[in-house]
C-alpha cells in the first residue's frame, strides 16, 4: 500500500482519494480542531480515507469524503428517527 502523507490537508481538497489515503498528518499540526465527515477515520496521529471519492473541505476546519456511494453509511451527528431494541418473527413455531 502506498503512503501518501502531507502536513497540510489544502493538497488534498478536491482531489480524488483512496481507501488507505492518509491525507493529514496530526503530528505536524497544533492547536487546531478538525471535524472529520463521512468517508474519513483517525488513526492516532493520522487521518486515513475510508472510501473513495473526491475530499471536500468547509470552513472552520471540516473535511468529509464525497462519494456517489448509495448506501448509508452513519456519521457523527445524525439525526435518529428510533432505535430498534428487539425483533422478533410473527409466525409461530408449528410442532
Amino acid at each position: 500500500m502506498e503512503y501518501k502523507s502531507s502536513g497540510s490537508p489544502v493538497t488534498f481538497v478536491d482531489n480524488l482519494v483512496v481507501p488507505g489515503d492518509v491525507v493529514v498528518d496530526l503530528s505536524s499540526m497544533t492547536n487546531q480542531t478538525i471535524k472529520l465527515g463521512g468517508g474519513l477515520r483517525q488513526d492516532c496521529d493520522a487521518i486515513s480515507v475510508m472510501k473513495a471519492g473526491k475530499l471536500r473541505f468547509t470552513k472552520p476546519n471540516k473535511y468529509w469524503v464525497e462519494t456517489s456511494q448509495k448506501r448509508y453509511v452513519p456519521c457523527v451527528e445524525d439525526s435518529v428517527l428510533g432505535i430498534v431494541v428487539d425483533s422478533k418473527s410473527d409466525v409461530s413455531t408449528l410442532i
